[in-house]
């Protein structure tokens, strides 16, 4: 081992810089992210990594697209942490390069994760995916905070073509267990195992 290593409440050990396909667990994936805060914390209410992706994913499957890749979108998180996109783009502009350290153990963990579950990810299925994870943080933003910011200050761009989506999910946050078990929920419904 590097020495970096995580041990995960399956007992799992893994080496953080160097992801083994053969021990990715969705148990481990779906606790972890159950137990994550989206927003470094800074919301009204705990609001679950894992709730989120459930949400991700079932936007795309209504669009028509993979909903595997969007339950597993952020599930590189579950080694990494959440770490807030502001701070992720403060590496990158201290390192001089628009990829840091970060980025670069997140795409391993997203490779892996991807081969565990054979899932291909192509461009515009990242792509995709990626403009409902921004539709899903408004919402989340919106109902649950952090406040302060105007929808396009928050994502740093323009924001109204992601501000047409209108909430039909119910965004109450759940706890820590339910969104272990809605997250398990919806990989068993999509086929993923």
């Amino acid at each position: 081992m590097s020495g970096a290593y995580k041990l995960l409440r399956s007992g799992v050990c893994v080496e953080i810089d160097r992801p083994d396909p053969g021990v990715i667990r969705l148990d481990d994936i779906a606790h972890n992210l159950a137990m994550l805060c989206r927003y470094g914390g800074a919301c009204d209410r705990h609001l679950s990594v894992a709730q989120h992706c459930v949400l991700v994913s079932e936007m795309c499957e209504y669009d028509g697209i993979d909903p595997r890749w969007g339950l597993l979108h952020d599930a590189a998180e579950y080694i990494l942490g959440d770490m807030a996109t502001p701070i992720k783009r403060l590496m990158r502009d201290d390192s001089g390069s628009s990829y840091s350290l970060y980025d670069a153990l997140e795409l391993l963990w997203q490779e892996a994760i991807c081969e565990r579950f054979k899932i291909a990810v192509s461009p515009s299925l990242r792509q995709r995916t990626k403009f409902f994870d921004i539709v899903s943080m408004l919402w989340e933003v919106q109902s649950n905070g952090p406040r302060g910011l105007t929808a396009s200050q928050f994502i740093g761009r323009d924001a109204r073509e992601y501000l047409i989506y209108l909430p039909i999910y119910d965004l109450t946050p759940w706890d820590a267990e339910r969104a272990e078990r809605e997250y398990l929920s919806a990989a068993a419904r999509i086929g993923l195992s």
